[in-house]
């Protein structure tokens, strides 16, 4: 699914079967820091819950992100390009594999995300 934070609704609840931005971190898995000096992507609540995919290769598995979580999982995905590739483990236990789609700004962060049970 394709989701887009703005500096007005940059929370995302990825346990909803319809994830939907909002402005609230209530249930919230994820957070774009636009007011941070550097764009990124965060947790809400503190957890190494957060991992860096390879740019390069295949789109990883929930598998693929489950093991990129418990090995390199951190709290911050670092400075945000189109095509950075992130997994996510939920406050729910879920997996969420995100992919920047476009060249984030301070207007908007744009990825395609999937949620795995």
């Amino acid at each position: 699914m394709k989701i887009t934070l703005k500096p007005s609704a940059y929370y995302l609840d990825l346990d909803t079967t319809s994830p939907t931005p909002g402005p609230s971190d209530k249930g919230a898995d994820l957070f774009v820091g636009f007011n941070l000096p550097d764009l990124g992507i965060s947790p809400p609540r503190s957890g190494d819950v957060l991992a860096i995919a390879p740019s390069d290769g295949p789109e990883p598995t929930a598998a693929d992100c489950r093991g990129l979580v418990a090995k390199n999982g951190g709290y911050s995905s670092g400075e945000l390009s189109a095509g950075t590739r992130l997994c996510l483990q939920t406050d729910e236990g879920h997996i969420a594999y995100l992919r920047i789609t476009a060249a984030p700004t301070r207007q908007a962060v744009m990825f395609d995300v999937t949620v795995w049970e």
